[in-house]
C-alpha cells in the first residue's frame, strides 16, 4: 500500500521539478493578487466607505443584460471564493487568502458594506491603503 510514496520518494528530479513549478505558481498567483488588489484599492472613489455615500447604478441601465452581467459576476465570484479556499489548504500553491478576500469583495450579499466598514476601520490597513493611494496620486478613502 505505501508502495507509491516509496517510488515517488525514490524520483528526486521529477520531486524537484514539480517544486520548482509549484514554487513559479506561487509567485506568478502572488504576483496576480497583488497587483489586481492594488488595481481595485487605487480605483475606488474617496468617498466610497463614506456614511451617506452609495454607489448605485443608474435605473435606467438595469435591463436583461444589467442582470445577467451581475449573475455572470457573482458567480465568477464564488468561483474566486471556493478556488481561495482550496488555495488556503496546506501544500497547495497560491494566494489562497487574497483570492478569496478579492472574491468577497467582488461578491454582492447583503451586509456586505458592514464587513467592509469593519474590516477598513483598522487603522495600520488604512494607512498602508492610503499610502499606496498617494503613490498613484489619488486622494486617501474617507471612513466615517
Amino acid at each position: 500500500m505505501g508502495s507509491w510514496i516509496s517510488e515517488a520518494l525514490g524520483q528526486t528530479a521529477l520531486i524537484g521539478q514539480h517544486l520548482f513549478l509549484a514554487a513559479l505558481l506561487f509567485v506568478v498567483t502572488l504576483v496576480i493578487s497583488f497587483v489586481i488588489s492594488l488595481a481595485i484599492l487605487v480605483r475606488l472613489p474617496p468617498d466610497y466607505f463614506a456614511v451617506g455615500s452609495v454607489h448605485n447604478f443608474p435605473k435606467s441601465r438595469r435591463g436583461m443584460l444589467f442582470w445577467v452581467g451581475v449573475v455572470l459576476r457573482n458567480v465568477l465570484c464564488v468561483v474566486l471564493v471556493i478556488l481561495g479556499l482550496v488555495l488556503s489548504l496546506p501544500g497547495l500553491p497560491g494566494q489562497g487568502l487574497l483570492t478569496c478576500i478579492a472574491g468577497i469583495l467582488l461578491l454582492d450579499f447583503p451586509g456586505k458594506r458592514a464587513l467592509l466598514l469593519k474590516l477598513f476601520r483598522r487603522p495600520l490597513l488604512m494607512r498602508t491603503i492610503n499610502r499606496l493611494r498617494g503613490k498613484f496620486s489619488r486622494p486617501p478613502l474617507l471612513i466615517n
